[in-house]
């Protein structure tokens, strides 16, 4: 059941009359009670919305840590790389996928022999800033990925 206008305003004017003849000490009180409740009533309110940011919040953490274990441990393999015929591991791209087939040298030889173009093409892969000279983005890239030259 609905209630009507007039019986709200009934409901309303009634509280006024009771709220006059209540003690002053319990007028105080109830208003710091109206002055309490009232940000607690918004925190309130506010709550789902704040599940639902704090659960991406969560989802995002969880995501980057499986992003950096998974870059930790390609950096991890690569830094041991010491001959040209070692493996080398690509590292996950900023947007969590991992470069297409021929996009990463496969070995330490084969980084070491990239010049000028496949070498910026990895700077754009991987979003690191662009380098002018080759031994530039070499160095930048084996800092990068860790490996060792």
């Amino acid at each position: 059941m609905t209630e009507s206008s007039f019986e709200k305003e009934k409901i309303a004017q009634k509280l006024a009359e009771i709220k006059a003849n209540l003690p002053p000490h319990i007028v105080a009180d109830n208003e710091q009670f109206d002055r309490l409740f009232s940000p607690l009533e918004e925190n309130t309110q506010n709550l789902p919305q704040r599940f639902i940011e704090q659960a991406q919040y969560i989802r995002n953490m969880g995501k980057r840590l499986y992003w950096g274990e998974r870059a930790h441990l390609s950096r991890s393999q690569n830094s041991r790389a010491r001959k040209d015929t070692a493996t080398l591991v690509a590292l996950p791209l900023p947007n969590g996928g991992y470069p297409a087939e021929g996009e990463f040298p496969s070995t330490l030889g084969e980084f070491r022999s990239l010049e000028g173009p496949a070498l910026a093409a990895l700077l754009r892969l991987y979003e690191l800033p662009h380098q002018d000279q080759a031994a530039d983005a070499r160095s930048t890239l084996s800092r990068y990925f860790s490996i060792p030259i």
